[in-house]
C-alpha cells in the first residue's frame, strides 16, 4: 500500500493587531506501518487545534480520535486543549480508526492552529466529572460525537438521548462574536406587550428600543443546565428535583423548579453579593461558586444584554427564525406542555443555541428597571433594587408573544420558583463566562 502525499500547514491569523501565537519548525512524516508523526514548536502557551484534509475536505475529527504524545505516559490526548510552549510531538496511526480510505491523485494536509489564550475557538466544552478539564474545538462539526437532537414526538429517539455527554458529563459553551458590534436591544411599540410588566406603568416601556455595544465576547452554554449537571457539581442537596419524566426520559431534564436566582448566586440583599454593586462576587457557599471551583472558570448567570444578543444571534425580530409562528423552536404554551422539556430538541438560532425562547424561564444578573433610549456600552441594570430580578426566554407555559420573545423582559422575586402560571415552573440556568483562558 502506497503512503499518503502529505503536507503541513500553520494557519496563521490575526486578532486586531495581535499575533496569534507561533508554530514554528511544522513537520509531517510517515514511516513504513504507515504512522503519521507531526512534529512543531509552539512559541508561546495557546490552544492547539488540529485538522486534517483531503482535496480541501476535513476527514472529521472522529477519525482521529486516537492521536496521542509519545512524550506523555500514558500518551495524552495532545490537541485541543492548552499547550504548553515548546518543542511537541503529535502521532496518529489512521488505519486504526479511519479504514478504507482511497486516495487518487489527492493530498493529504495536516493543519494545525494555535489560539492565543485571550482568542480561544468558539467551542468549548468543559468536564463536569474532572476538575479543571477543558476543550476547545473552531467548528460544532469537530466535538466528539457531535450534537445530537431527535424529533420531540418520538420517544424513542428521545430516550436514546438519556446518556448523551453534552446534556450529562459535559458542558459545551458557545463562542458569541459581540466584541464591539453596537446593535438595537429590545423591540418596537407594536411588538412590546409591555402591559403585562408587574409593575404596570402606561408612561413607561420595559422593552424600549435603544442601542447596545458590548465590549467583549463571552462564551454561553448551548443548553439550559440540566439536572444531571448541576447534581455533578453541586451533588445531592435538599432542593430536591422534580419529577421531569419526559416518554420516561428523567435524566437530562431541566433545572429543577428550586433552583431560584438566590439558591445560584447567594444572598442579593447583602452587601457581598448583589449584582451590580458587588460585580461578580457570588456567595461560596453558593451553586454558582461551586462550579467556579469546580471548574476553574468565572461562570455567572448573563447580563440581560448578553442574553438578547445571543439569542437573536444578528436577527432584529421578535423569534430568531424570522417567523410568527414558534412552533419549531420554542416550547411554550401552544405545545400544551405540563412541565419542562429535555434540552435541544426544537431547532436552535443562528449560534446553535438551543431553548432561548421557551421551556423555561431563564435568570439574568440584573435587577428590575426601566431602559432609557439613550445608547449604552456593557450595561448592568438598575442598582438598588435587589429583591427583583430579571427572567428572559419564557417558558412552557407562556403564550409565546407576550414572554418568548427575544425582547421580553419578565420581574420576578429572586426567590421565586413559579411564575404564577405566565411561564410555569422557574429554574432555567444558562451558564456564561469570559472567553480568557487562565493556565493552571
Amino acid at each position: 500500500m502506497k503512503k499518503i502525499a502529505m503536507t503541513a500547514v500553520c494557519l496563521s491569523f490575526l486578532s486586531g493587531a495581535l499575533a496569534e501565537p507561533e508554530i514554528t519548525a511544522l513537520t509531517v512524516a510517515q514511516n513504513d506501518s504507515r504512522l503519521v508523526t507531526i512534529s512543531y514548536e509552539l512559541s508561546e502557551d495557546a490552544i492547539v487545534t488540529l485538522d486534517m484534509t483531503t482535496n480541501g475536505v476535513s476527514i472529521g475529527s472522529s477519525n482521529f480520535q486516537t492521536v496521542f504524545d509519545p512524550s506523555v505516559e500514558p500518551g495524552g490526548y495532545p490537541v485541543n486543549k492548552v499547550v504548553k510552549k515548546g518543542a511537541h510531538m503529535i502521532v496518529w496511526q489512521p488505519r486504526r480508526e479511519w479504514p478504507g480510505y482511497v486516495f487518487t491523485n489527492s493530498e493529504f494536509k495536516v493543519e494545525l492552529r494555535a489560539w492565543a489564550l485571550t482568542n480561544p475557538p468558539d467551542y468549548m466544552v468543559v468536564d463536569l466529572v474532572i476538575p479543571s478539564n477543558r476543550w476547545f474545538y473552531a467548528k460544532v462539526d469537530d466535538l466528539p460525537g457531535g450534537i445530537k437532537t431527535a424529533d420531540p414526538t418520538d420517544a424513542e429517539a428521545v430516550k436514546a438521548l438519556e446518556y448523551d455527554e453534552y446534556r450529562t458529563t459535559k458542558l459545551v459553551m458557545r463562542r458569541i462574536p459581540a466584541a464591539g458590534n453596537q446593535w438595537l436591544m429590545g423591540a418596537p411599540v407594536n411588538e412590546s406587550q409591555y402591559k403585562y410588566w408587574l409593575e404596570d406603568d402606561e408612561t413607561k416601556d420595559p422593552e424600549l428600543q435603544h442601542y447596545v455595544t458590548l465590549t467583549e465576547d463571552y462564551y454561553i452554554s448551548i443548553y439550559e443546565l440540566t439536572s444531571v449537571q448541576r447534581r455533578k457539581v453541586v451533588g445531592e442537596t435538599n432542593y430536591a428535583d422534580i419529577d421531569i419524566n419526559v416518554s420516561g426520559w428523567k435524566l437530562t431534564g431541566i433545572t429543577p423548579p428550586t433552583v431560584t436566582y438566590l439558591r445560584m448566586r447567594g444572598d442579593g440583599t447583602g452587601e457581598d453579593y448583589n449584582w451590580p454593586s458587588n460585580d461578580h462576587d457570588v456567595d461560596p457557599d453558593s451553586d454558582m461558586a461551586k462550579f467556579r471551583n469546580f471548574t476553574g472558570l468565572q461562570f455567572d448567570l448573563p447580563t440581560e444584554a448578553q442574553w438578547e444578543y445571543a439569542c437573536r444571534a444578528g436577527t432584529s425580530g421578535p423569534l430568531y427564525d424570522g417567523t410568527l409562528d414558534p412552533t419549531a423552536i420554542a416550547w411554550c404554551l401552544s405545545d400544551g406542555c405540563e412541565r419542562p422539556q429535555p434540552v435541544g430538541l426544537k431547532q436552535p438560532n443562528g449560534w446553535g443555541l438551543y431553548d432561548m425562547l421557551g421551556n423555561q424561564c431563564e435568570w439574568t444578573l440584573d435587577q428590575c428597571g426601566w431602559p432609557s433610549a439613550d445608547p449604552v456600552v456593557d450595561p448592568k441594570g438598575a442598582n438598588g433594587k435587589p429583591v427583583s430580578r430579571i427572567l428572559r426566554g419564557g417558558g412552557y407555559a407562556s403564550k409565546w408573544d407576550r414572554f418568548c420573545r427575544a425582547a421580553a423582559r419578565r420581574q420576578m422575586a429572586q426567590d421565586a420558583k413559579s411564575d404564577g402560571g405566565f411561564g410555569g415552573i422557574i429554574g432555567g440556568i444558562r451558564l456564561c463566562c469570559p472567553i480568557t483562558i487562565s493556565v493552571e
